[in-house]
C-alpha cells in the first residue's frame, strides 16, 4: 500500500505486479506506463511473467480513515493470468473492508461478471 500521487486517489495498493497485455506504441500508440516503471525501478524481473504477492493480502496495511484506493495499478486484476483464486483473495480483502472505496480498472471487463 502507497500513498497515491494521483489526485482522486488516496492510496495504490498492488498485491499483483505485471502485465500480459503488450501495450506498447506498436500496439495501442504508446507504452505502458507501469512496464516503463518497472524497468526504471525492478520490480519484478520480467513484466510478462506477472507476479502474485500473497503477503500483500495478508498484511494490507490499509489506512484505518476511509479512502480512495486503486487496486492493481501495476496489473490488470481481471486479466485471464490471475487465476480466480487471487482474485477472490483480492476481492475478500475489498468485500471486508466497506469503509474504503476501491477502484479497478481492467482491459477484461467481461471477466467481472464471474465474481459478483
Amino acid at each position: 500500500m502507497s500513498k497515491s500521487k494521483i489526485d482522486y486517489i488516496d492510496y495504490s495498493w498492488n498485491p499483483m505486479l505485471g502485465c500480459k497485455h503488450n501495450c506498447t506504441k506498436k500496439t495501442i500508440g504508446f507504452d505502458c506506463y507501469a512496464e516503463v516503471m518497472n524497468r526504471r525501478f525492478k520490480m519484478i524481473p520480467d513484466w510478462r511473467e506477472p507476479q502474485f504477492f500473497h503477503d500483500r493480502i495478508l498484511k494490507t496495511g490499509l489506512p484505518r480513515k476511509p479512502s480512495i484506493i486503486f487496486v492493481g495499478s501495476m496489473t490488470d486484476i481481471m486479466g485471464n493470468w490471475w487465476s480466480r483464486e487471487q482474485i477472490n483473495a483480492v476481492l475478500s480483502v475489498i468485500r471486508s473492508r466497506k469503509e474504503h472505496i476501491f477502484m479497478l480498472l481492467t482491459k477484461n471487463p467481461k471477466r467481472y461478471v464471474e465474481f459478483d
